[in-house]
């Protein structure tokens, strides 16, 4: 109606993108309760100096997700696939997937 309308109006001031990103998908189920999986996803990714714009993990801790640069989504994806070789050999992780032609929308308010 109306009033939450005008609530929503007062709330919501404009949006803000960034584009040109690609989501990176680490999954499996051997990675829940696997102390440090977290650590060497992002030391791989710090390695070869990619900058993680965005994180996100189910709360099952079966998959990290996270956004960088499509420029540096490639580099990456082969560092992960090297740091996880043997992880994925066994099936202790199941895929390191890429979604290309990504953006973040975000809400700002007050």
């Amino acid at each position: 109606d109306n009033e939450d309308m005008a609530n929503l109006q007062n709330l919501v001031k404009g949006f803000a993108t960034i584009d040109n990103l690609a989501l990176v998908n680490v999954e499996g189920t051997g990675m829940a309760g696997v102390p440090g999986t977290s650590s060497a996803i992002f030391s791989a990714v710090k390695d070869v100096g990619a900058n993680v714009i965005m994180i996100s993990q189910a709360s099952s801790e079966h998959s990290v997700c996270f956004a960088v640069p499509e420029t540096e989504v490639k580099a990456v994806a082969e560092a992960l696939q090297s740091r996880f070789r043997q992880a994925l050999d066994n099936g202790r992780l199941s895929q390191v997937a890429i979604i290309p032609n990504c953006s973040i929308l975000a809400a700002v308010g007050q």
